[in-house]
């Protein structure tokens, strides 16, 4: 059999489990992420893969599609070219594959199998263990739940606990001033039931990304462990986000962790209004809102790793946004003309805004710290 012949004359299609993300931007060119239903893995697609992905109809062979993708293109696509990328395709199961042909690509990439399969086995084993169980757990009650509802839930529990702290602003100051005067003991103990209250909330944090992806999305969301910087954090691995074709959606799943860390601000609030200064849950609720305050803004700042920058980038269809910011002004890089306007926008204002957030943060603290000691 003659097979490279018959890979010519091959009419391909598609998996019936294909998934494809929007178009982003990504510092050098447009893609998106595409997957199978029920599978880990995902892939960046470039221009040329989605036009052949597009042209895949079942019924075109590989000239006629080069001969469609030039067409969109307006420029010559070689038959070749297009052969190869239908291969690599057909090798990671997006394109059905016809077991009686074989093109070099697909002998080259089933030649790198074995070693792909280990890389999915390391992959997969950081969803084991108790990480494993949890994520389980999400991903079966996220299948349950309304499709906005946790963020629907979320949003209004954080706009009341942004009211109840509105209103008891001075109660929070008046009890800020008086740890000072209160037994040291006591402020101790607060402080290391403040760290542990803030340890629930950030597990409640990250299932709430977790549970809202399982309920607008086919995937599964991976509980693990992440070090930002020198610290080790509980985080969501929300990998698929990008398959999410509404940008309502995407941002309800990046929103919705900040908001209900906003909304756990209700119980120390509640027990602030009802109990004396300087007694130990006093204390306690006092550094448990100064806690909650700090991170709602370095949740929802344009700070690396943040889901403030996340929403950005959701927003704006654009990835690795710190990275482009500071190439942009560092390297001098130029913005490319075909960059989207969002994208844009983003990139010039990024570095600008997180600066000044920086800057309002520390004057922030300052503040704190002298409220503290008495002198404000």
């Amino acid at each position: 059999m003659n097979r490279t012949a018959d890979a010519r004359t091959w009419s391909p299609s598609l998996s019936d489990r294909l998934l494809i993300g929007p178009p982003t931007w990504n510092g050098g060119a447009m893609t998106a992420e595409i997957a199978l239903a029920g599978e880990a893995r995902t892939w960046n697609a470039g221009l040329l893969e989605l036009l052949v992905l597009e042209s895949i109809d079942g019924e075109r062979d590989i000239p006629a599609i080069a001969a469609h993708v030039s067409e969109r293109t307006g420029r010559a696509v070689e038959t070749g070219m297009v052969g190869q990328v239908v291969g690599r395709l057909a090798v990671n199961g997006i394109v059905q594959r016809d077991l009686g042909v074989e093109t070099e690509s697909m002998r080259q990439a089933d030649a790198r199998s074995d070693e792909a399969a280990k890389a999915m086995d390391g992959v997969e084993r950081i969803d084991q263990g108790l990480f494993g169980t949890l994520s389980s757990a999400m991903w079966k009650l996220g299948r349950r739940l309304p499709t906005v509802g946790i963020a629907s839930v979320a949003a209004g529990a954080a706009l009341a606990a942004v009211a109840l702290f509105a209103v008891n602003a001075d109660v929070y100051l008046a009890a800020l001033r008086a740890v000072r005067h209160g037994r040291a003991a006591d402020a101790v103990i607060a402080l290391v039931a403040c760290l542990a209250w803030q340890l629930l909330v950030i597990v409640a944090h990250e299932f709430a990304h977790g549970l809202t992806f399982s309920s607008i999305n086919i995937r599964r969301p991976v509980l693990a462990l992440t070090k930002v910087g020198r610290r080790t954090l509980p985080n969501t691995q929300l990998d698929g986000l990008w398959l999410v074709p509404s940008t309502a959606r995407r941002l309800a799943v990046v929103a919705v962790g900040p908001l209900i860390s906003i909304s756990s601000a209700i119980v120390p609030a509640a027990v602030l209004v009802v109990t004396a200064p300087s007694s130990l849950l006093a204390d306690w609720a006092v550094f448990a809102l100064s806690m909650e305050i700090l991170m709602a803004v370095l949740n929802l700042g344009p700070f690396r790793y943040s889901d403030g920058t996340r929403l950005i980038e959701s927003w704006a269809r654009c990835r690795n946004l710190p990275a482009l910011a500071v190439a942009r002004v560092v390297a001098k890089q130029p913005l490319r003309a075909g960059v989207p306007r969002r994208a844009r926008r983003a990139i010039a204002a990024y570095l600008p805004a997180s600066g000044l957030s920086s800057l309002l943060l520390l004057a922030a603290a300052a503040l704190w710290v002298l409220t503290v000691l008495g002198v404000v």
